[in-house]
């Protein structure tokens, strides 16, 4: 019966459900408290509920009963991404190597951590690796275009984006418009911060304003880019993403 509640906590979990698939986990660990899965998927539940702390304690729970447990290793690192914790997340996401050492997601997730610490070379490294891994992550397509956008790369990044447009079509435009936008935000924001903190030097300014003029201009050409990616994204077949972690 366990088995049965934890798969209907599943169905409504598909159907963003939340509270309803929280009382079936929770129905199902009464039943079987030793049910790591029940464990994961309801800490699934808190962590897009950003219940952070009861996410964790789920995750913890579900690695102390199967402490082999990858996708539960990859959700907690996420946890303490989301919580600025890298070490922790790093901690996490090595974990899951060695317990599956070509665990493509892993990888990826590796390098996010790597690029938040602004060890950009490094996080490419782990991006490529994940890619080796697994051709067709999207996440790991989004990652590596990203960081290569960060190194100002962007012909190499947008062709990451258009590889990602590829992997999963549906609301793949949206996606790739989003990182785009998302990565110009951050470069005129990181600009901004900058102007603010040197605001007494008047030609670091300048230097500044220049800088997110330029970024602006970067906004405009990967939308170009992005319109020419929709044509090609519907002249191939759609293939589906696998999801890094989140198994339910």
């Amino acid at each position: 019966y366990a088995e049965a509640h934890a798969n209907l906590g599943n169905v409504y979990a598909d159907q963003d459900r939340r509270e309803e698939a929280v009382a079936c986990y929770q129905e199902a660990l009464q039943l079987k408290p030793d049910y790591a899965e029940a464990h994961n998927n309801l800490g699934n539940i808190y962590a897009d509920q950003d219940r952070h702390e009861e996410a964790i304690a789920c995750y913890q729970g579900a690695l102390r009963l199967k402490p082999d447990y990858i996708d539960a290793y990859n959700n907690l690192g996420g946890i303490y991404i989301a919580q600025g914790r890298l070490d922790k997340a790093m901690t996490c996401y090595n974990e899951a190597l060695r317990c599956k050492p070509d665990s493509a997601g892993a990888y990826s997730n590796l390098g996010v951590a790597l690029e938040k610490q602004g060890m950009l070379a490094e996080a490419e490294a782990h991006f490529r690796r994940a890619l080796e891994l697994d051709p067709f992550s999207l996440e790991a397509h989004k990652n590596l275009g990203r960081a290569l956008a960060e190194q100002y790369r962007s012909d190499e990044a947008l062709a990451h984006f258009d590889k990602a447009l590829l992997v999963n079509k549906e609301d793949a435009e949206k996606r790739a418009l989003e990182l785009a936008q998302e990565y110009n935000r951050e470069q005129i924001e990181k600009i901004n911060r900058k102007e603010k903190h040197n605001r007494t030097w008047s030609w670091n300014a300048h230097y500044h304003r220049h800088h997110i003029r330029t970024a602006e201009k970067d906004l405009i050409y990967h939308k170009a880019k992005l319109e020419v990616a929709k044509v090609k994204s519907k002249e191939v077949e759609s293939d589906v993403a696998k999801p890094e972690a989140k198994s339910l």
